[in-house]
């Protein structure tokens, strides 16, 4: 049976399902109903994933050149719509131009592998093959189209067995990974949901929606003519001087009326091999504007080989099925055409690597933090011995090797930081600790002894917490949020929204592994780990929902923990997942003022109205008095640095540093 008649009969097999309005089933399997327009009103076509109604009918707004972008934004006669936007040519996702509309063949059910090569009825398009199922780079059927759900703007993060739960990326946005995002990687840029190197596309030359003229090539940034081996640049036009009778020989150089230039001389006819078009002695074996025939131009981009129009790249470039791209940096043609980096990946001189965020570091294909990872710290293969623990990037030896529990005997006056809520813990070698409660935040030069204030956070920190340090940015949780301040920007974000419970005004810290720590209502602590994003949770069954207090210590890798003002003082073995009653403070209670230096030590604050300090021995299970505060620490907070101070602030009018050994 021959595939046209196959054709037809899909066609015939549809017309007859269709209802009465005359329109057919919705090409999609997984278009879900529309919004409800409510009783006695016309809800109008029901919509596939991806697609919008514009003017009575379902549409994809990043394909249609009549609602590109938006219902009713028309492109202009001879552009196309591409990833939502007008343009010259088609590129990003969908880079084939088939009729007047920008298509991806490697997935198209209508033109599959190559224009007008539609797939017969029950087939899919997958890798630019018609077939019964999905595979290869595009392994997953949402609705009649194969995609990878990793890269799909329409179908982005979806299940890839299912494809269900998948988020459509907004317009400007591009799927990396699974997630909608505004960042390319390498040397690309995001220019309207696609990823291009604007060094060398024409449509967006040096900057996005910089389109080079007719003629025009992008090389370096700039738009210029280009013009091929054998032609010269005459006031802005590429030619052949050779043939040319207005410039034969030279540019300026013309021929007189009646005669042709041949072999850059003023001749009355045209030599072997030659061809005279209007005048001109041409070859029409190469010749781009009379291509095989006098008057035959061969579009923008194209040269003239053997009489035919080809697709020309510039040098630098690949011809990848009709696209000319950067093999050393394009992720979908990596090294050679069609080699496909896969999710998490960037090309980088032709070769797909590990992609890793800011504050990680690529060690043998795995992203890790050198500052934390034992196996990896302060540089990928440094490995920390059994009995140590990789602390700011050093190998410390555990069991109080980072200090030995003996302080300074008196404190020193420091500069006021005017602001409750320090950072508990400053690893060596920073110059700034940072601090915050509510919607104040700032930070402290430690060396010049100043505050400087920040952008103040989208929503409140907590009223007696602690910021942490983590991948280069500030971070704090405050049921039910997760809070980021990148450092660089001086800008706040919303992580996560959805932490459970609510704030008992609790610290934040970091552990050893690079995860942050927190304390909420119903006495659960919570566990956050940045780089794949995801919250843990783990009930203590101890009380401590007031003003909770909480320290991290690397000898024990253990979370200690209690609430301001009560009796309860608690250890979790992070390990283990265990939770034991440790030691009470000597005066009944914590108070807000608490820190630990992960070397073995906890400090902690007496009672309110005096200036009692303690410092908690982890070995022993066991409290000391260290040196009086100069002032009262009963709502203040602490931080110890890890270059060898312990600083201590009062309601931020009064701050004081003792040095521990």
């Amino acid at each position: 049976m021959s595939r046209a008649f196959m054709i037809a009969l899909g066609v015939l097999l549809c017309a007859a399902c269709a209802d009465s309005s005359g329109r057919g089933p919705s090409p999609r399997l997984d278009a879900g109903p529309g919004p409800d327009a409510g009783p006695g009103s016309d809800a109008g076509p029901m919509c596939a994933a991806g697609e919008i109604e514009c003017d009575g009918a379902c549409t994809d707004t990043s394909t249609d050149r009549d609602h590109c972008g938006a219902c009713g934004s028309a492109c202009a006669v001879g552009e196309v719509c591409s990833g939502g936007t007008c343009g010259l040519s088609c590129g990003g996702s969908t880079p084939m131009l088939c009729g007047d509309a920008c298509v991806d063949t490697s997935a198209s059910s209508t033109h599959c592998g190559g224009c007008d090569s539609p797939c017969v009825a029950g087939e899919v398009c997958s890798g630019g093959t018609c077939g019964l199922s999905c595979g290869g780079s595009t392994p997953t059927l949402c609705g009649d189209a194969c995609v990878d759900t990793s890269t799909s703007r329409m179908y982005c993060g979806a299940d890839p067995t299912t494809c269900a739960g998948g988020t459509v990326c907004a317009s400007g946005e591009a799927c990396a990974g699974g997630t909608c995002g505004l960042t390319c990687g390498g040397d690309l840029t995001n220019c309207s949901g696609t990823c291009t190197n604007t060094d060398f596309d024409p449509g967006n030359c040096g900057a996005c929606d910089t389109a080079c003229a007719a003629g025009e090539v992008c090389s370096g940034g700039s738009c210029s003519v280009s013009c091929g081996t054998g032609l010269t640049n005459c006031s802005g036009t590429c030619t052949n001087t050779d043939f040319d009778p207005g410039n034969c020989g030279a540019c300026g150089t013309a021929c007189a009326s009646g005669s042709v230039c041949s072999s850059g001389s003023c001749s009355v006819s045209c030599g072997a091999g030659l061809t005279s078009c209007s005048g001109m002695c041409t070859n029409t074996n190469v010749d781009r504007g009379n291509c095989g025939a006098c008057g035959t131009t061969c579009a923008a981009g194209s040269v003239c080989s053997s009489g035919t129009c080809t697709v020309s790249c510039m040098t630098g470039l690949t011809n990848c099925s009709g696209t000319c791209t950067n093999t050393g940096v394009d992720r979908g043609n990596c090294g050679a055409c069609g080699t496909t980096c896969a999710a998490g990946e960037i090309c980088t001189g032709g070769t797909c690597t590990v992609s890793c965020m800011t504050g990680l570091t690529n060690c043998s294909g795995t992203c890790t933090n050198t500052s934390f990872d034992p196996s990896n710290c302060g540089a990928c293969g440094t490995a920390c011995a059994g009995a140590e623990a990789c602390v700011s990037g050093t190998c410390r030896p555990l069991g109080g090797g980072g200090f030995t529990g003996m302080t300074g005997s008196t404190w020193e006056v420091v500069t006021a930081v005017g602001q409750r809520g320090l950072q508990a813990w400053v690893p060596a070698g920073e110059t700034y600790m940072y601090l915050g409660s509510g919607t104040g935040f700032r930070r402290h030069d430690i060396a010049a002894m100043t505050t400087s204030a920040l952008a103040a956070p989208p929503s409140s920190l907590a009223g007696w917490g602690s910021p942490a340090l983590l991948l280069g940015d500030i971070w704090e949780i405050v049921p039910p949020n997760i809070l980021r301040y990148d450092i660089p920007t001086n800008t706040w974000a919303t992580v996560r929204s959805d932490v459970a419970g609510s704030s008992t005004a609790a610290m934040t810290v970091v552990d050893d592994a690079g995860m942050l720590w927190s304390y909420r209502s119903g006495n659960v602590l919570i566990r956050y780990d940045a780089v794949a994003n995801t919250i843990t949770e783990f009930p203590t069954g101890a009380s401590a929902t007031s003003q909770t207090r909480l320290g991290y210590d690397a000898t024990t890798n253990s979370i200690y923990f209690g609430g301001a003002f009560g009796a309860g003082f608690h250890r979790f073995d992070i390990a283990t997942s265990t939770v034991t009653t440790m030691a009470p403070h000597p005066e009944g209670g914590l108070s807000d003022t608490f820190c630990a230096d992960r070397s073995g030590h906890i400090y902690a604050a007496g009672g309110c109205g005096g200036p009692t300090m303690f410092q908690y021995d982890i070995a022993t299970n066991a409290w000391a008095r260290i040196p009086d505060l100069p002032t009262s620490g009963c709502n203040g907070s602490c931080s110890v640095h890890a270059d060898g101070w312990l600083y201590v602030e009062d309601m931020g009018t009064s701050s004081h540093r003792i040095q521990l050994f």
